[in-house]
């Protein structure tokens, strides 16, 4: 009898050590498939970003959210968004995720689950196909390198970098400078939180302080420049 007692403590201990075991087995492994579900989400969708190259597909660009209402019979148009960056500047490689987290956010949602299934294709943000977008957004957002944009950069006498700024309907919006790191996703995305829903030039006041009003003007000029300029060379007109 004696001996019954630490041989049942002992058998105890072994099976709560095997119970601690195979519980801290199905943890992990729970823990492992929601990281693993998460990162095929993440590997699944992907925001549609435009690259820019060249003033004709800039301006065309910021003039295109009627097209795009039509070929995908939205109501609403489209807030055009733009990021004016250059590769040789390390803030503007570091502000590139959170750029696109917020077009991830509030623009077109590609699906890639083609791409994956077939690892030899490529998908290009400048020929995304309409049948591969899942989420049609408010926003669209595209990028401008400066190396390859020198002429245009020039012409539009982007101050610094990185710099945004924001049109609808080919009217320049919003024009201004992101700041540190830390602050450029919440400039971005507080701004275009102010002009969605937001409708008029009467309303503009409300929208932008007296001191973005007066750049947005003097930016409105260069851009109307830049197309008078760009129309005579493609037209002689």
């Amino acid at each position: 009898m004696d001996t019954i007692g630490p041989a049942f403590d002992e058998n105890n201990d072994v099976i709560s050590q095997k119970i601690e075991a195979t519980t801290a087995s199905v943890v992990s492994d729970v823990v492992s498939n929601a990281r693993r579900d998460k990162t095929n989400i993440r590997k699944e969708y992907m925001p549609v970003v435009t690259d820019i190259v060249g003033i004709g597909p800039f301006l065309d660009f910021v003039n295109s959210s009627e097209h795009h209402q039509q070929q995908h019979e939205e109501k609403t148009k489209q807030l055009c968004v733009i990021k004016y960056h250059s590769k040789f500047c390390n803030l503007c490689r570091r502000v590139d995720l959170k750029y696109r987290k917020l077009a991830l956010q509030f623009g077109d949602v590609v699906s890639t689950a083609d791409y994956h299934n077939n690892p030899s294709d490529t998908i290009d943000d400048n020929e995304n196909d309409s049948d591969d977008i899942v989420t049609v957004g408010k926003v669209k957002f595209g990028n401008v390198e400066l190396t390859t944009n020198r002429q245009l950069c020039d012409s539009l006498e982007i101050p610094k970098y990185p710099y945004v700024e924001m049109y609808e309907d080919g009217r320049l919006v919003a024009s201004f400078a992101t700041g540190p790191v830390y602050h450029f996703g919440v400039v971005v995305r507080d701004n275009i939180v102010k002009r969605l829903g937001l409708e008029g030039e009467e309303r503009e006041r409300e929208k932008n302080s007296d001191e973005q009003m007066m750049i947005v003007k003097e930016r409105r000029e260069l851009l109307a420049r830049l197309k008078r300029e760009y129309l005579s060379t493609c037209f002689g007109a």
